[in-house]
């Protein structure tokens, strides 16, 4: 945090980064990433949670979230993340809260559900918090499509 070690100097590693996750169900697979410093873990983390419920790729990028860390020690939300008794119930306990002013990140989520036995084609959701996509992204869903896999850009 405030650490000479996590200054930001040149030829170091950013103070947060993270892979796109992999997430495996018997239901299919989702992959899951976004921008956001120090908010990935808890945005990741809430996504991850939210698919297992069986939210679907649309639904997971565009559900609100919630945040806390050590250092400050307020749990930020954005609107609609947390409903009028928990935002009570979290104060009654002693807890700062924050409600956000902005979304956070720019949450990307790719789902890919097994397909039946009886069915040789597969069902891959993209769901982006933003309705364009960047080149190396194209490319990339390109190289799916040659694959001879579905794909419907849910919006």
């Amino acid at each position: 945090m405030g650490d000479a070690a996590n200054a930001i100097a040149p030829n170091k590693r950013s103070l947060s980064s993270m892979a796109p996750s992999f997430v495996e169900t018997p239901k299919g697979v989702m992959i899951i990433g976004t921008p956001g410093g120090s908010y990935i873990i808890s945005m990741v983390l809430l996504g991850t949670l939210d698919y297992l419920d069986g939210l679907s790729a649309a639904d997971v990028v565009k559900d609100p979230r919630y945040h806390h860390q050590y250092l400050p020690d307020v749990v930020d939300y954005e609107k609609g993340a947390l409903s009028a008794d928990e935002i009570a119930r979290l104060q009654a306990m002693g807890h700062s809260l924050k409600e956000s002013s902005r979304r956070w990140g720019n949450m990307e989520v790719i789902t890919w559900d097994y397909a039946p036995a009886k069915s040789r084609r597969r069902r891959t959701r993209v769901a982006r918090e933003r309705d364009w996509f960047t080149k190396p992204l194209r490319r990339q869903f390109d190289e799916v499509r040659e694959k001879d896999w579905f794909i419907s850009s849910l919006r």
